[in-house]
């Protein structure tokens, strides 16, 4: 019901005031959708049942099967700097790729001695407990599900949405980094990107927020 609200305004973009994003009703986390179920048959009138349902764009999240066997690829260098570990980065390329060889130093193609033996997919990802397969990635398993997408349609992040941790995983390199990330989050409480090719006409309009997003 709220995505096809949402789709009659006729928006050509999503941002965290959109009505599947932000609902007054909850008091700590306006992105939680509080949906009041009926009474039950025979009870009181009145219902203290409640389902609460958070709708997220994965739009916001580093994609994982984007991550190409190429070291310079702009997608392998963010899903590095978010891991902070040398390794396993590698080996969720390996275990995506259709290629048979691993991919330079921590790669990992197969290991006999895992317990049970492992043996790379080599295709993408469906579902991110798909990563508890490869060996060495239980301990990191909790933050991947939280920052990343196994979704394969997606390009670009959307500006509007993208979370403080990809943000910065993404700006790592650049010179950005996490400064600049919080000042675009700062500057998103204040306005919303409406189209890309305008994006740093915006910024800039609006006080300190396009220092930077040129680059």
């Amino acid at each position: 019901q709220r995505l096809a609200a949402d789709g009659q305004h006729g928006e050509g973009y999503d941002w965290l005031r959109d009505d599947w994003a932000h609902f007054e009703g909850h008091p700590e986390d306006p992105s939680v959708w509080v949906v009041e179920l009926p009474a039950e048959e025979g009870t009181a009138s009145g219902s203290d049942r409640t389902v609460e349902i958070q709708i997220v764009d994965d739009e916001r999240k580093l994609p994982l099967n984007k991550g190409l066997d190429d070291e310079a690829d702009p997608w392998f260098i963010a899903l590095s700097e978010l891991l902070g570990s040398p390794g396993r980065d590698r080996r969720i390329v390996d275990a995506i790729d259709s290629n048979t060889d691993p991919f330079g130093p921590g790669g990992l193609e197969s290991d006999e001695t895992a317990n049970p033996p492992y043996v790379a997919k080599n295709s993408p990802l469906v579902t991110h407990e798909e990563l508890l397969d490869i060996p060495d990635m239980a301990e990191v398993f909790g933050g991947l599900r939280a920052s990343t997408s196994v979704a394969e349609d997606i390009d670009k992040l959307n500006i509007n949405t993208v979370e403080r941790e990809v943000l910065e995983a993404v700006w790592a390199r650049t010179g950005l980094g996490a400064a600049k990330a919080h000042e675009l989050l700062e500057c998103r409480e204040r306005i919303v990107f409406e189209n890309e090719e305008k994006l740093v006409e915006t910024a800039t309009a609006t006080g300190g927020c396009g220092i930077g997003l040129s680059d």
